[in-house]
């Protein structure tokens, strides 16, 4: 079948022009040369590529506008076989990424004309917007878009699957247990009274009504011990 021998033809001119050998996993290489991008890596002590990720847009002012989020985003696959994850030539550069969508990895080729210098051109977030350390504002776009899926899904599935999703990714990386755990609706709950932190709430600053009496007994139990 020639279209089929053309095209492995072809797939391995491009391999080959950026010095890519395949192994063990066939990933499928992805078209971006139309998009502005940027390399946001991390390096080793010899400079060699070893994690980050790699944003990229239609336009410089969306690529810019990181509150805004109408960029995209893509983590570099760092695939255990391969020797390098980022292959740079004088016109282009093809980025081993992962989607984290749908099991979805490619061979993304973007043009080096569009890249963008990540340190003149990253406008930070606006901290500000900040209410305690790990909790922001939602913007009316994100309000509206939790509201929709609330109301579609149910507010506590939302925040079952949520935990769910962000255990899997944490799984992958090697750091299970660090996602938010839900717990019951707040009219069973009662605040620690704490200062932001303890042993009892671990920072979230409510307890369930009996967690409470427990905690007021212990306390008053070291008091009077002390006295």
């Amino acid at each position: 079948m020639k279209q089929l021998d053309d095209y492995f033809k072809l797939q391995k001119e491009i391999f080959d022009y950026f010095g890519y050998v395949e192994d063990w996993v066939a990933i499928p290489i992805d078209d971006a040369r139309d998009y502005v991008w940027t390399l946001d890596a991390e390096y080793d002590d010899n400079g060699k590529v070893i994690g980050g990720e790699v944003r990229f847009a239609e336009t410089l002012k969306e690529l810019e506008n990181w509150e805004a989020g109408k960029y995209y985003s893509n983590e570099i696959y760092t695939q255990r076989f391969l020797p390098k994850w980022v292959y740079t030539t004088n016109d282009y550069t093809m980025i081993c990424v992962d989607t984290h969508t749908d099991g979805n990895k490619f061979l993304q080729i973007f043009d080096n004309s569009k890249k963008v210098d990540t340190e003149d051109n990253y406008v930070p977030p606006d901290y500000s917007q900040y209410v305690t350390p790990t909790m922001m504002n939602l913007n009316d776009s994100e309000h509206k878009l939790v509201a929709t899926l609330g109301n579609e899904m149910g507010f506590g599935r939302i925040m079952q699957l949520a935990r769910e999703c962000w255990a899997e990714e944490l799984a992958k990386q090697g750091f299970e247990g660090g996602e938010f755990q839900y717990g019951p609706c707040v009219a069973l709950t009662t605040e620690c009274g704490c200062s932001g932190s303890c042993d009892w709430c671990c920072g979230s600053g409510w307890l369930t009504i009996h967690v409470k009496k427990l905690k007021d007994q212990s306390e008053r139990h070291k008091i009077k011990n002390y006295d």
